[in-house]
């Protein structure tokens, strides 16, 4: 994360990586929230939009994010960590499409989404 100014200013933390599936994390604190003292749907979605990243670059290649569909199902408490599983539906030789889920301390789902990743013709070094 050191290397993408966004997500390390988000305090975007990554857990987990295998092959086609990634965990991360953001540590709420009080910028991350939004009028109402939840997490801000903007923050769920970046981080969304990051680990699913993860998940595809975890195939060797650098990726850019094509589409997004995110369905917020619940306000997010502020004050607790959030969490982003996901996972591979399916890569291709250019596209992958990933499954994810936004998620609190307390195990309760706040969010889901599918992104879809175009594969660049760059390796990750």
């Amino acid at each position: 994360m050191d290397q993408v100014p966004f997500s390390k200013e988000l305090g975007i933390e990554i857990l987990e990586i295998k092959e086609g599936y990634a965990k991360g994390k953001i540590a709420a604190e009080h910028f991350h929230e939004n009028q109402y003292g939840g997490i801000h749907g903007g923050c769920m979605y970046s981080l969304a939009d990051t680990i699913t990243g993860v998940a595809a670059i975890s195939y060797g290649r650098m990726v850019t994010t094509v589409d997004g569909n995110f369905h917020y199902l619940s306000p997010a408490p502020g004050k607790q960590n959030i969490y982003c599983e996901a996972k591979v539906q399916r890569q291709g030789k250019t596209l992958g499409v990933y499954d994810c889920k936004i998620y609190g301390e307390d195990e309760k789902v706040y969010a889901t989404g599918v992104f879809t990743f175009f594969a660049l013709d760059k390796e990750i070094k």
